[in-house]
């Protein structure tokens, strides 16, 4: 079945992946209801999951959450970056949790009403509309900046600073965070064995790991408020935008830059994003940076928290280890945990 994709909020098609027919005659139903004439693309396995998510008509999937596949249904579209959304239509609570934990954008147990579906249908695809928007925006800061660089034949250090100059007009909390972050994954890359030269490598490409965050309005971003799960899962989507961004050319200290930007939230035990990575699938670089964020994170007051002291954070990330953070990484911390603290101290004074 071909969907045409007109730009109206409501798509003339949507996918739903399962294999209940009269589930698909009641999401087709609805659909028309918002949208005469659209149409539902309905199928139940992974082939065909990723030929519907490989093509432009994807917009919105509606995964029935009770068949075997659909947490692997989930992590596929999710790989598929802002331009599909997913509503993940659980069986029971538990199964809600888990499809959240995922990082479904939207989750209803059945059973379900119209209305409600109907509702969370467009919320969901005003979400995606907004996040194909600023991943366009960031695709043109990339271009833009790359051009720039060639024209005045900026190294790559210098294209690397102009990124991180852009982070901070942006929003200056998060710029500082990013250059904490750096001197703290530059501490824990030597104290790991890492050697000067790519310690001061992964100093240099560090700041860059929320760039992406630039196609965020700084209004989320400081929210006190705790985030709704869309806000969340747009929130999530800096990742891409960030690797969208640095991803230039061959440039190795910008292809680092990049691979760090994307997989800075993956976590040891595989349930972090984007892609679920787990262990040294991660590139080491960014399993540095994963610690150092938090810590950072953590021991820095946000506007919808007080700092943590270094004590309780240290516990933090040992208790961690191995679900988290790698565990050879924590072990390299917990040795130079003094070496942290007085970095902390220092950079503390200088944002003072």
């Amino acid at each position: 079945m071909k969907c045409l994709d007109t730009g109206s909020d409501v798509p003339s098609c949507i996918d739903l992946f399962s294999d209940d027919g009269a589930l698909a005659a009641r999401i087709a139903g609805l659909l028309r209801a918002l949208r005469p004439g659209a149409e539902v693309a309905v199928g139940h396995q992974l082939a065909w999951l990723s030929a519907r998510l490989a093509s432009t008509a994807s917009r919105l999937l509606i995964i029935d959450g009770r068949l075997p596949d659909a947490f692997p249904a989930l992590n596929q579209a999710k790989q598929a970056g802002p331009r599909v959304r997913v509503l993940f239509l659980a069986p029971d609570v538990h199964r809600m949790q888990q499809a959240f934990a995922c990082h479904a954008d939207d989750a209803l147990i059945f059973p379900w009403h119209a209305d409600e579906v109907g509702a969370r249908m467009q919320r969901l695809l005003a979400i995606r509309r907004e996040g194909v928007e600023e991943a366009q925006v960031a695709r043109q800061l990339k271009r833009g900046l790359t051009e720039i660089g060639r024209d005045l034949g900026l190294d790559e250090e210098h294209m690397l600073a102009r990124f991180d100059r852009i982070a901070y007009f942006h929003d200056a909390a998060t710029a500082a965070h990013e250059r904490r972050v750096a001197r703290y994954a530059g501490l824990l890359a030597r104290a790991a064995g890492g050697s000067a030269a790519e310690s001061l490598a992964l100093e240099h490409a560090a700041p860059l790991h929320d760039i992406g965050k630039v196609g965020i309005a700084p209004e989320l971003l400081n929210k006190r408020e705790k985030l709704s799960a869309a806000e969340r899962a747009f929130l999530c989507s800096h990742v891409d935008m960030g690797y969208e961004i640095l991803n230039i050319g061959t440039l190795p200290l910008l292809r680092l830059a990049a691979e760090i930007a994307r997989s800075h939230h993956e976590r040891f035990d595989g349930t972090g994003y984007p892609q679920g990575l787990c262990g040294e699938r991660i590139p080491f670089e960014a399993r540095v940076v994963a610690l150092a964020d938090v810590y950072d994170a953590l021991t820095s007051p946000r506007p919808y928290k007080p700092a943590w002291d270094a004590q309780t954070v240290a516990d933090f990330i040992r208790e961690n280890s191995g679900t988290h953070f790698d565990p050879h990484l924590v072990d390299a911390f917990t040795r130079h945990e003094e070496a942290f603290r007085t970095l902390q101290s220092e950079l503390s004074l200088a944002d003072s």
